[in-house]
Formats: C-alpha cells, structure tokens, sequence
C-alpha cells in the first residue's frame, strides 16, 4: 500500500491477483502450465515485469515430453498451438525450449534481432559431418565464407547448372518405361546426387554413386540419435551406430579431399562450383582463399544439402501431384506447350509450375523448422526467454493454422486459380511412397 493511494485501489489489484492465481491453480490441476495474468497498465495501477513462465506441457515423467514428440514433431507443435496459442514452452530434461508461432515473432528471430541469437543444437550437433561451412559457421567467418562463395552463384553460372541439371534428368527420365514400378525417393536420390556431383566437380559419380549414397544415408541415419540429451557422451563409447557414422563420415572425407587433391593439381577450371571456390579470394579482407578444410566443408555442405533435402521436395512434389490429378495434368499441359525441353530462360513462362513447387514447399518443406539458442535474455509477447533457451520456429504449415482453418481463405502461395493442393496428413515417407503408388508418373 502506497502512500496516497487510494486504499480501494489496492484492494482491487489484490482481488485481481487472486483471480489470477485461481486461475493458475485450475489450470495446474488439468497438468497444464498457465502464466500468471499481467496487470493491465492504467491511473493507480502498475505494470508488471514480463513473465519469465510461458504456458506449455508439463511432464508427467522424465522424458515424457521428448517421448511425446518422436515421430511426429509437428504433431507435437501443432495439438499445442491450438492449446496455448503463439509461444508456448516446455523443458525436456531440464533445457528451457520456447516454440514461436507468430510470424511477426518468427522474423524477429530469424531477421531482425537475429544477432541475439546463436544456431541451435541441430547445427551444432551437425558439425562433425559439415564442419565450419555455410551452414554452421557463424559471424565474421561466416561473412567471409560468404563473400568467397558467392561468385559461384552469379546467374551465368546458375544458367550452367541448370543445363545440367536438365541433361541429367532427361537421361533418367528415358531409362523409365510405362507400367515400370519403383521407389520415387530412390530414384529422385539418385538424380539429386548425380546432379550435385556434376555441378559441384564437374563429373559424374556413375562409379562411386552407390558408394557415396550409401556414406550419406549412414551419416544421416545417426542424426536423429546424435540429437538425443548425452549423445556427447555416448559418441566416446565403442557404439554400433557411432562406428557407422564415423565410417561414413571417413568414406565421405576421403572422397572429397581425393576431388580438392586432384583439382588443384590441374588447375582445371570445369566450370563448376568447386572450380570457383578454389579461385575464389577474399579481396575485402586479407586476399587469401579458402584452405583444404575449409573447402572441404563448403563442399560436404553442398553435396548434403543439394542431394538429399532437394530429393525429398521433388518425392513429396510427385506424391501431391498424384493426389491431385487435375494439378497434375495442367502442371504437364504448361510444359508440353513450350515445344521443347524447358531450359532456364523458360522459367518465366512456367508460372503453374512454380506455384505447384511453392504449395509443395508449404506443405511438406524438406527442413521444417529452425532451432535458435538465446544469447541474452529475449522479450517477445509479454514473456522473458532466459539466455541459453533454445527457440524454435518453423516455416513448415504449422505455423499457418489459423488460416488454413479459416473457409475461403487460401495461402498466398496456393495455386492461382485451383484449390491449394490437399493438405493431407503427414505420414511418414515410405509410407507416403507405398500410398501414392510408385509407378504413376
């Protein structure tokens, strides 16, 4: 009670307080954690600090909330967003995680206050395969990597790689015959793989393709188990699936480190992306380019990046499109009224084509969600997100439930003119294959 104020004032911020714990309290005995209701500001009335509580999942055991979301992540996001609404957060084994919903909140962390963030554990825990790369690194030798990298992405350089690409996909595509059946995934690895190898080395892996594809879905096999509270410590141990990672990643090195070997050799310059981060200087700094490890990994992170996320978006692309035969047909008649093989400068006049690969994104992007650690201590939407909290984002359909549940109100990416296509269910990929059966082309 402060002097001068008037005394039924303060009786009736106590009657609010109390409401608000009574509130807290009934939300606790349906096991669920509720903030505590801030104070409205106003004459007599003071604000109160952000809460450091957000609403979330409480643990009915140790690990039950890191059981809860195996298998179905955004399951797992999406039954507590229509729970808690924009933020809301949960400890598994102790570590604060703070899922955001909101994409004004999303932008902030991804973009605008960016630099009060550090990259997730997800990143860090992929280093021993990437190394310091573009994806990993971070401050002023991520800016420099970028400068010397970016040459390589000129747009006569993407020209390039895109009469590659298509080469490459027409010589697959005469290998299939009507009534043939087979595994789309499978066979969308194996482009994307002989695709990332012609435009990142300029030659083709015909040779060591299965070698190469066999180290990648070993490496990656493991990231899962690599992403679990300890794995630290586990990796010390003598463990069947951290010897199949370390002899993936030794199969992978050796690979790469022969190609960077041989090309500085020659001093050939293909063409490809290789050739030009081994040009590259750094002119804006201290002149010198990158050293075997560095180029070692931009090249692991490129060669994984463009071989298996690329996959899954074309796989999950043929799976939409065989749900949905009128897209399908006019996604062909587009192409079929070019004439001729498409090639880049045939983009502009394959509109519906891109809106089918834009609403196949939205559904079911190949990375759907990004993990952030706190630097500092983070306010956003009346909560305080203590530094070293991890914040989760994702781009994936998740965070557009409101208005997907909305009638009449399609996505700004849907398709122009069409219902968007259907938003089905996420289910796991083999069995998403074994639905949209493998021999419809």
């Amino acid at each position: 009670h402060r002097a001068g104020e008037p005394r039924e004032e303060v009786l009736r911020q106590r009657d609010h307080v109390l409401h608000a714990l009574r509130q807290r309290r009934d939300h606790d005995r349906d096991d669920v954690q509720a903030p505590v209701e801030v104070l409205p500001e106003g004459p007599g009335v003071h604000a109160m600090t952000p809460s450091r509580f957000q609403p979330g999942p409480r643990a009915r055991f140790p690990g039950a909330l890191l059981l809860q979301t195996q298998g179905d992540l955004l399951g797992f996001f999406r039954r507590n967003v229509a729970t808690f609404g924009d933020i809301f957060g949960f400890s598994p084994f102790g570590r604060r995680v703070v899922y955001l919903q909101h994409p004004d909140m999303i932008r902030d962390v991804l973009v605008t206050q960016q630099r009060q963030f550090a990259k997730g554990r997800a990143l860090d825990r992929a280093r021993p395969l990437l190394g310091n790369g573009l994806l990993t690194s971070e401050g002023d030798f991520h800016l420099r990597q970028r400068r010397l990298a970016q040459p390589a992405f000129h747009r006569d350089r993407i020209s390039q790689y895109a009469a590659a690409m298509v080469a490459l996909t027409e010589r697959m595509r005469d290998t299939w015959h009507d009534g043939q059946l087979f595994d789309v995934h499978e066979q969308m690895m194996s482009l994307t793989l002989q695709i990332v190898a012609s435009t990142l080395f300029g030659t083709t892996v015909d040779d060591e393709a299965r070698e190469l594809h066999e180290a990648l879905d070993g490496a990656l096999e493991t990231f899962n188990l690599r992403m679990l509270p300890g794995s630290e410590l586990l990796e010390r141990l003598p463990l069947p699936w951290v010897r199949r990672f370390n002899r993936s990643r030794h199969r992978l090195d050796a690979t790469v480190y022969r190609i960077i070997r041989e090309r500085r050799a020659s001093g050939e310059d293909r063409g490809d992306l290789l050739s030009m981060l081994l040009s590259a200087t750094d002119a804006e700094g201290d002149g010198t380019g990158m050293s075997d490890e560095q180029l070692r990994d931009e090249v692991m992170t490129l060669f994984l990046a463009g071989h298996e996320t690329t996959a899954n978006a074309l796989t999950w692309t043929w799976y939409l499109l065989c749900r949905n035969p009128k897209a399908e047909e006019r996604l062909h008649a587009e192409v079929d009224a070019l004439g001729h093989t498409p090639t880049i400068a045939d983009l502009p006049r394959l509109e519906y084509t891109r809106r089918v690969v834009m609403e196949s994104m939205r559904l079911y992007p190949p990375a759907y969600a990004i993990g952030r650690r706190v630097l500092e201590d983070y306010q956003v939407g009346g909560y305080t997100i203590p530094a070293n909290a991890m914040v989760v984002v994702s781009q994936s359909r998740a965070k557009n439930i409101s208005v997907l549940s909305r009638p009449k109100k399609p996505s700004h990416a849907a398709l122009s003119g069409e219902q968007p296509l259907r938003d089905i269910e996420r289910t796991s990929l083999a069995s998403a294959i074994r639905a949209s059966q493998p021999g419809h082309r």
